[in-house]
């Protein structure tokens, strides 16, 4: 970028890195808001989406799901893999969708893309891996996240991986609301 001009470009990308890392080397917390989540998953995919021109996301989070309470880097790796294993690997358009809802007690946040995907063996297989001990021939980024839900929010909290209505491969994280958090939501008649 800097050696065909492109100045935009390169000022672009020095602002998405430097808020991407400034994000990810702060570990004074183990949680964030899902907002706070949802900024540094555009500053990585804008700097995907420099270095691939093909890249397209979209992110569509109710308001009232922004401040719920999550882990660091908990969104990140899922859309790192639809980057390096769904639109790397595909000669199509390379959409990423991010979506998310709140239903009966649980927060879900859906990652699809139109990459390959998997065969229905496949997804069966990587389901039971999360549910096993780490294995050297896995990568760790999917497991640890699993891990990381279930520790903060209990055995009904998890990853669960299938195809996309995109046509590639779906990634759901599915936790269980706290219910001090459903509570104070409830609570809340500020009409302000």
């Amino acid at each position: 970028m800097a050696q065909m001009k492109d100045e935009q470009a390169v000022v672009s990308m020095a602002h998405n890195l430097s808020a991407y890392y400034r994000y990810t080397t702060r570990m004074e917390r183990e949680t964030s808001s899902l907002q706070e989540e949802i900024k540094l998953l555009i500053n990585y995919l804008d700097i995907q989406k420099l270095r691939n021109g093909r890249i397209e996301y979209h992110i569509d989070i109710p308001e009232d799901m922004l401040s719920q309470s999550v882990p660091r880097l908990m969104l990140q790796p899922m859309v790192e893999n639809s980057v390096i294993h769904g639109v790397a690997k595909s000669y199509s358009s390379g959409e990423i969708r991010i979506t998310g809802e709140r239903l009966n007690g649980f927060g879900r946040i859906y990652i699809d893309d139109d990459g390959p995907g998997l065969s229905p063996e496949q997804y069966e297989a990587l389901n039971l891996k999360m549910q096993e001990p780490l294995q050297e021939e896995m990568g760790c980024g999917l497991w640890n996240t699993h891990q990381r839900i279930t520790h903060l929010f209990g055995s009904h909290s998890y990853l669960l991986f299938g195809p996309s209505p995109l046509g590639g491969f779906r990634t759901e994280i599915i936790w269980e609301i706290p219910k001090e958090d459903t509570d104070s939501d409830k609570g809340n008649t500020d009409t302000n």
